[in-house]
């Protein structure tokens, strides 16, 4: 029985997370097909959940979790349940005693939502979180013409969209600002993970403690205290102090100091 159950999961699902009917927020008793999922070690859980600090989420969280393996938490109740006074090592701890993975979807939700706030999730944000994966929750989702972000209903603030079809074309995709800002944003994720493979490549060279610090002290630049973000009242806290803290000169200064210690590090010996 359990080998038909696995044949027929990986025919469904390509052996990857399945989407185990807990929506945001997750229900605190697991379904049937979750169950089922569980009957195949191999095939991991997937939920996603509002960890809103407004909601008490801890005994759902601590029902769910053994049947859960991937959280997948939303972004703007994340920035809330952050300007709360917790911490991403405080969320480190959890899923490492839970041992579960997280991901995080961010909506863009309509004009508030500046394209630089979607390179900051792709990038800062993601290197200095345990979050693993930023999943979007829609590639579009607009009311009337795509190119007004202002005629969609109030209630998710606008139109959300990465790219739109083309009125004329619908074949033919249109880029958004926040697709480009996607891509910037996993290229600066992309500057600081390779410096930190060429730290563990290199770790007992001096080029290697001169990288450490500076990424330390990129990490401090980019971490705020619940005091930072306690005063800020627009939504998603996280994203505003970043964006006040980062301009254009600056995310153009952190990737060429990261490739100036990529290349020394490159250069260092074995």
């Amino acid at each position: 029985m359990r080998a038909r159950i696995s044949v027929w999961l990986r025919s469904t699902c390509l052996g990857c997370c399945v989407l185990a009917g807990l929506p945001a927020p997750a229900q605190p008793v697991p379904d049937r097909d979750t169950l089922l999922v569980r009957q195949v070690p191999s095939l991991r859980v997937y939920i996603t959940l509002h960890n809103d600090p407004r909601r008490d989420v801890a005994e759902m969280m601590r029902r769910c979790d053994p049947f859960v393996d991937v959280r997948c938490y939303n972004g703007h109740c994340m920035d809330s349940w952050l300007r709360a006074g917790n911490t991403f090592d405080d969320l480190r701890r959890e899923l490492d005693a839970a041992g579960d993975e997280a991901w995080i979807y961010h909506n863009i939700r309509g004009a508030f939502f500046p394209a630089e706030w979607t390179r900051l999730v792709n990038g800062f944000y993601l290197w200095n979180s345990p979050l693993r994966v930023h999943v979007p929750w829609m590639y579009y989702a607009y009311q009337g013409n795509p190119f007004d972000a202002t005629d969609g209903p109030r209630l998710r603030g606008g139109d959300f969209a990465y790219a739109v079809p083309d009125p004329g074309d619908p074949t033919r995709m249109i880029p958004t600002r926040h697709w480009e800002a996607f891509r910037e944003g996993i290229d600066d994720l992309r500057y600081l993970g390779t410096l930190e493979a060429w730290i563990d490549e290199r770790p007992a060279t001096a080029q290697a403690a001169a990288a450490s610090a500076w990424l330390a002290s990129l990490r401090s630049r980019v971490t705020p205290s619940a005091e930072d973000l306690e005063p800020i009242e627009e939504e998603s806290p996280l994203l505003v102090f970043l964006a006040r803290r980062l301009d254009g000169a600056d995310y153009r200064q952190i990737r060429r100091q990261a490739a100036r210690h990529i290349v020394e590090l490159m250069k260092s010996p074995r």
